[in-house]
């Protein structure tokens, strides 16, 4: 009876500062009233769970798998490493560099590398895993097993028992904790290193459905699969801690007298249950989102905040030429330009008020307002479709039917699975002719090592460009031309609240912005000059033929200005993207997009 009352008592804190975490964290949101496409509660998370179980579950037994693996791996090797390191001090200044400098490279930027070399298969990722989980092993073997104690080592020798003795009955048995404790580390960090390694490259896991989520601005469903990663990483830690507590039954005693002579209360639980409690209770009202303010100082500039979509490259010119003419200080703007950590992220932020205008896509801008959140478009940027199929000429596919048979790379996101299903139909194909792996954002690794035939979302005035100055012949077919609606590859978006308080700062904006545009069509070569003095890293060639290539998509060919939407051409893409299951339903084009802002009437 004692016993159970001192377990039930080392748990009580912790369940109690959950549960309190969670009512605060459910309360606050209901009483600040927050968005759910910002921050849902536990309860709509909770039932997300329960709606997409069936989904999910395959998808995490994957990245369990992939996990497990990886940390096997990474203790097999770390294990070999240490005795090695113990065993010859020559091994270990050699050795000792190079695990150092295996962990100063991002696991993110050598997943693709890995990805590249041995294809999209299951390696790739367990020894994305394995880098990542390997170091604390090595480090804590080592240590646990140069921290013998110099006594028991004297003795050993003394009794001549020999290397391998004492290695096995004093070395090995003081390292142990040590060992546990680096694989604790490693078996947390493990279900991390699995989610890189899906980000890269594949079709299946929870890193893949948590790309998807955000790409359709399912926040409920992404932070679900946290709370499903969260509670894998913490089984596989406590998998390990019971087998130490199994493994090393000299501890055991020791542990249990400490537990015994240190009985928790609830003291600290309640101290949480209380915070929790005033932090509750002090939420004042609705959520009142930050938003730029409407006026700047009498005489200073009105700053505008810009995120784009990418890092800085062809399709942006027209910013860049507006700020190289002066044309947004013309109109009393400073514009400060944003390149986003995660583009997918950008409405979100603009819907926050973090932003006051967005780089976005059309299906991103739909789904978004899909999804409850007021975002609008206020200018297209770029007229036409750039999202392509890109092959080489060797591989022989000049339309969609070719790729019968065929492995296609797509980024995976949910309108490039769309665009390609879309194409094959269109022709004639059934899409389940087609392998569709998922390489990321590596399209032109893939393309150019053969891993895959063709690409789609590769933009024909970029990913088409670069191909061809890496000395290889591409072929490119245009979606719009087999089946997808014409709809604009690059728009530009803003919050409902923005749009209400600096109509005015933004329709000056969109000013400034058409002159710049203007100018790239009248002069190809003066955009690329603009582009390129602000951004002198970028690869001159590539800039400039992209921009020849893009110049004449960047007006309006009814009107012959930029910018201006075509209402029905919404309407109709609107629709495919329900019919193509993007959408739940129609959404009302009227509200999600607006030329009022470059109306020249005001």
């Amino acid at each position: 009876m004692i016993r159970w009352r001192i377990h039930a008592s080392r748990w009580a804190a912790p369940g109690l500062g959950l549960a309190a975490g969670l009512l605060a964290w459910e309360g606050g949101v209901r009483l600040w009233q927050v968005p759910p496409w910002l921050l849902p509660t536990p309860s709509e998370i909770g039932r997300e769970l329960a709606a997409s179980a069936a989904l999910m579950l395959p998808h995490l037994q994957v990245t369990l798998v992939e996990a497990l693996l990886g940390l096997v791996l990474a203790v097999v090797v770390g294990l070999t490493l240490a005795i090695g390191i113990h065993v010859s001090p020559l091994l270990a200044r050699v050795l000792e560099p190079w695990l150092v400098a295996s962990q100063t490279v991002p696991v993110v930027a050598l997943a693709p590398v890995l990805t590249v070399w041995f294809g999209y298969t299951l390696l790739p990722k367990v020894l994305v895993v394995a880098i990542l989980c390997f170091f604390p092993v090595v480090v804590n073997t080592v240590d646990g097993l140069r921290g013998t104690d110099p006594d028991y080592l004297r003795l050993m020798r003394t009794l001549r028992l020999g290397h391998w003795v004492t290695f096995r009955e004093v070395e090995l048995p003081n390292a142990l904790p040590y060992f546990f404790s680096g694989l604790r580390l490693a078996a947390a960090w493990s279900v991390v290193g699995a989610i890189f390694g899906e980000w890269v490259g594949t079709d299946e896991g929870m890193g893949y459905l948590m790309i998807r989520a955000i790409s359709q601005f399912q926040t409920s469903r992404l932070f679900g699969a946290i709370a499903l990663l969260s509670a894998a990483g913490f089984a596989l830690f406590a998998l390990t801690r019971l087998v130490e507590y199994l493994s090393l039954p000299w501890l055991r005693s020791h542990e249990e007298a400490s537990r015994h002579g240190s009985r928790p209360s609830g003291r600290h639980a309640l101290l949480a249950v209380g915070v929790a409690g005033l932090l509750t209770v002090g939420f004042p009202g609705p959520l009142d989102l930050p938003h730029a303010e409407a006026a700047s100082p009498s005489g200073a500039p009105e700053k505008v905040d810009v995120i784009l979509d990418w890092q800085p490259n062809a399709d942006h010119v027209g910013i860049y030429a507006a700020r190289a003419m002066g044309a947004f200080e013309d109109e009393g703007l400073q514009v400060a330009l944003r390149v986003p950590a995660d583009p997918s992220a950008a409405l979100t932020q603009v819907a926050a008020g973090r932003s006051d205008l967005a780089i976005t896509y059309a299906p991103e801008l739909l789904q978004a307002r899909s999804q409850g959140i007021p975002v609008v478009s206020v200018m297209e940027l770029v007229q036409r479709p750039l999202n392509s199929v890109i092959s080489l000429v060797e591989a022989g596919i000049r339309r969609p039917a070719d790729l019968a048979g065929r492995t296609v790379g797509v980024p995976g996101t949910v309108d490039t699975d769309a665009i390609l299903r879309s194409i094959l139909v269109h022709d004639g194909v059934d899409p389940g002719q087609v392998r569709a792996i998922n390489v990321g954002y590596d399209l032109i690794p893939a393309l150019l090592s053969r891993r895959v035939d063709a690409i789609v979302g590769g933009f024909w005035n970029v990913e088409g460009v670069e191909v061809e100055l890496l000395g290889f012949d591409p072929r490119v077919i245009h979606v719009e031309e087999w089946g997808v609606p014409n709809n604009p590859a690059l728009i530009l978006a803003t919050s409902e609240q923005t749009l209400a308080r600096r109509g005015d700062v933004l329709r000056r904006f969109l000013r400034a912005l058409s002159r710049g545009y203007e100018t790239v069509v009248a002069d190809p070569a003066q955009g690329a000059r603009h582009l390129l003095d602000q951004n002198p890293d970028l690869d001159r060639e590539l800039a400039r033929r992209g921009i020849e290539l893009l110049a004449p998509v960047l007006l309006d060919p009814a009107t012959g200005r930029p910018g201006l939407h075509d209402l029905e051409e919404w309407r109709a893409f609107a629709a495919w993207m329900v019919e193509m299951g993007l959408l739940p339903g129609l959404v009302n084009v009227d509200e999600a997009v607006t030329n009022r802002l470059l109306d020249p009437e005001g």
